[in-house]
């Protein structure tokens, strides 16, 4: 079989992350909690990542404040969607006019605001999440804008492409973590990879749990996905800059395992 796609006899599923895909605020979880009313005690013990279920200390006002306040001027300044910045800002607000932010624990005041961002905007990418240890960590890495950062980053995880095994019925599975992009060396990768679905009898392409990423690196793999022609695939906003840029199937590809009509 020469091609990647072909509706007569290749069957094709994408397991679709149900953790956040593309551009986050701060990544978290959405578990449910309980509501902590005012006269509940004021130290809680929570197991939380970095945490061993040591005592912490229920979040004060000015703290409190601190962190809504932040994450308002973030979603007004930077969320994708223009026209839903000022909703999602007054669901905070209302919520937090409500004391529903008040005399929680960090982790619960995040979780609450998760719950209030996803009920305000349906958008799974914005989540708030309490990490102190995953916090010291960025803090102490080298600047993520660093080149030679990102470049080992992608090496160490084989450009997001983690895993791959042929499955009985030759069902070709691939499992990608995250979308990187280091130009060449990332190419290499997904070309390869699109060569071994090639030869299955179908394909599972895993994407639970994948963070998102580059948008060249899903234009690529999608590419082998799509007739060889140029089709426009996204518009990339870019809210920091306020600029849009539309990307399309990449037409030529270095072998033919691509579905061709």
């Amino acid at each position: 079989m020469n091609r990647l796609l072909s509706f007569s006899n290749l069957c094709v599923l994408f397991i679709l992350a149900s953790t956040p895909i593309a551009a986050q605020i701060v990544p978290g979880d959405a578990r449910e909690v309980s509501p902590i009313r005012q006269h509940d005690r004021q130290v809680l013990t929570q197991v939380t990542p970095g945490n061993s279920g040591q005592a912490i200390a229920l979040l004060n006002k000015d703290q409190t404040e601190k962190v809504v306040n932040g994450l308002i001027a973030q979603i007004e300044k930077l969320y994708v969607f223009p026209e839903k910045r000022k909703p999602i800002a007054e669901a905070i607000r209302a919520e937090s006019a409500k004391m529903g932010f008040y005399d929680l624990a960090p982790n619960d005041l995040a979780i609450r605001l998760t719950q209030t961002l996803f009920a305000a905007s349906n958008d799974k990418h914005l989540n708030v999440s309490f990490d102190p240890a995953r916090s010291k960590s960025l803090t102490d890495k080298p600047d993520p804008t660093d080149r030679a950062f990102f470049d080992a980053e992608a090496l160490r995880q084989n450009q997001g492409y983690v895993q791959q095994e042929i499955l009985p019925g030759n069902v070709r599975y691939v499992r990608i973590a995250l979308f990187h992009w280091t130009g060449k060396s990332t190419e290499r990768v997904i070309d390869a990879a699109a060569q071994f679905l090639s030869g299955g009898s179908a394909v599972i392409i895993d994407l639970r749990g994948n963070g998102g990423g580059h948008v060249r690196a899903t234009q690529r793999l999608i590419s082998y996905l799509m007739p060889p022609k140029s089709t426009p695939l996204m518009t990339y906003f870019d809210g920091i800059k306020g600029k849009s840029e539309t990307i399309g199937t990449i037409a030529k590809l270095p072998f033919n395992a691509r579905r061709s009509t």
